[in-house]
């Protein structure tokens, strides 16, 4: 199944889950040609990548309110 460059993330996300559930899905160029790959397995790895950033982000906040509630 080819999917257009810069597809949305919900789109891409369906037709991974299917029905059809499909492993992959293979990214075309413009205007034609193989560009790469959408795995599940990527997207999986992505969303858990983001989560430990966002835990990160948060804790670097705290860490900077709580510093400048002391210095105020």
């Amino acid at each position: 199944m080819g999917l257009q460059p810069s597809p949305a993330v919900a789109s891409a996300v369906r037709q991974l889950v299917g029905p059809p559930t499909i492993g992959a899905l293979v990214v075309t160029g413009v205007p034609t040609g193989f560009t790469g790959m959408i795995t599940e397995r990527g997207v999986v790895r992505a969303i858990n990548t983001v989560r430990h950033r966002l835990e990160e982000i948060q804790l670097e906040t705290n860490v900077l309110r709580d510093l400048y509630h002391t210095l105020h």
